[in-house]
């Protein structure tokens, strides 16, 4: 058989093969990861509960205590992006002043987070009250609302009554959703957008629910890891399809299913630790995201250049830094263990992420070129889930550290993609 033939006999080979691995981890990771967790990019609504307690004053002195729920439509941050939260929802709440002069109110409330970082929101209120007691009759509600994570303070006013109060209360959920932070790695990109996941599934068991609040936040934050994790097994299944479908090197498309299994690995182990912090079982699921075809064409490879850039170099490479500091950090075995394993296989995410850059960049030409330059100064989120000095010992860095570990990062992938581009 001729040279050229023998070599193109191995190519379609090795292709098979390729092929076959991949519809092979697909349906184990399907089988590992039975039950999809709805993804929280196409659930907008955010429902919550709140208790308040506070000062009355006007014709209606003493104090004001009540109940409220509400729901809030978010306009904006709804996908994996530094973009702050906002949204427009009903509000419903019971309230009395003492154990008399009870109120009803129904309002629409509206607002958003002042930043992302900082988990501060603005929010205010307009809608209608009646109250009951002894003069009872409608009112017109307003309000405004500052708020810090779950916690808040309300000045509102019952017009037409001259009834005003000062409140401070907690939502759970926050009125514009849980902590929005990018995942630690890639993330599961769909045709609308960033798929982000939701909270995994508990089981039973696990052992004694520590009361130290520093091992419940850890265990918070590994649980959330397990499920970011989760969602990189499809993602970088994703990212395969997309090599093969551009006849990329097979050395690139292995390396990416090999991180896959990495993945893989990863969600077990963080829900092992999480699990072990959290006292009940923890079970990362699948995201409940469509899938997203291969782009052919410059345009295809322009988004495998840019998405390089962005989920890997950044992304992984930030995840492989932040998992490193936090091992180094780390005293208790289990958490130091884990973030040793996760620095190690991230930080070969990332190099495949320069790999496939390169390549992509030097099929693509200018246009990929051009684009990856234009997001050079992209910027990779912190982390605005509640930590604290007190989490370091379990592999959970607080807020400040990760936030110093992301800056040095970036700043060192800036620099060599200026070499590279």
């Amino acid at each position: 058989m001729p040279r050229r033939s023998r070599l193109s006999s191995l190519g379609s080979h090795q292709r098979t093969h390729l092929l076959r691995r991949l519809a092979f981890l697909t349906a184990a990771s399907s089988a590992l990861f039975a039950t999809p967790a709805v993804a929280q990019s196409t659930d907008a609504w955010i429902p919550g509960v709140g208790v308040f307690v506070g000062y009355s004053f006007g014709t209606r002195t003493g104090v004001e205590w009540g109940l409220e729920t509400f729901a809030t439509y978010r306009f904006e941050g709804r996908g994996c992006s530094s973009t702050a939260r906002s949204g427009m929802g009903p509000l419903v709440q019971l309230a009395a002043v003492n154990l008399d002069e009870p109120r009803v109110t129904l309002a629409l409330q509206g607002g958003g987070e002042l930043s992302v970082s900082s988990s501060t929101a603005l929010t205010g209120e307009l809608g209608a009250t009646y109250r009951f007691g002894s003069r009872p009759g409608f009112a017109i509600h307003t309000g405004i609302t500052p708020e810090i994570a779950i916690f808040n303070v309300s000045l509102r006013a019952q017009w037409l009554q001259e009834d005003y109060a000062l409140t401070g209360g907690a939502r759970y959920l926050a009125t514009y959703g849980g902590p929005g932070y990018c995942v630690e790695g890639r993330p599961l990109r769909t045709p609308s957008g960033m798929a982000e996941v939701s909270a995994p599934l508990h089981g039973s068991g696990g052992g004694a629910v520590p009361d130290d609040d520093a091992v419940l936040l850890a265990g918070a934050s590994w649980a959330s890891a397990a499920q970011h994790e989760c969602a990189s097994v499809p993602a970088f299944l994703q990212l395969a399809a997309e090599l093969l479908a551009h006849d990329a090197p097979d050395a690139l498309v292995e390396r990416a299913l090999a991180a896959a299994e990495d993945e893989m690995r990863h969600a077990f182990l963080c829900a092992d630790v999480a699990s072990r912090y959290l006292g009940v079982r923890v079970v990362p699921t699948l995201p409940d995201a469509p899938g997203r075809p291969p782009l052919t064409g410059t345009a295809g490879l322009v988004r495998l250049a840019t998405e390089s850039w962005l989920d890997g170099c950044l992304g992984e490479g930030v995840a492989a830094s932040r998992a490193a500091r936090a091992a180094q950090l780390a005293t208790d075995p289990a958490g130091q263990g884990a973030r040793r394993t996760i620095a190690c296989d991230e930080a070969r995410h990332a190099e495949l992420a320069w790999s496939i850059l390169r390549w992509a960049v030097d099929r693509g030409g200018d246009e990929a070129h051009g684009a990856v330059r234009s997001l050079r100064n992209a910027e990779v989120a912190g982390v605005t889930e509640v930590t604290c000095a007190a989490t370091e010992r379990y592999g959970v860095l607080s807020a400040s550290r990760v936030n110093a570990v992301t800056e040095r990062h970036c700043a060192h992938s800036r620099a060599r993609l200026d070499a590279l581009v």
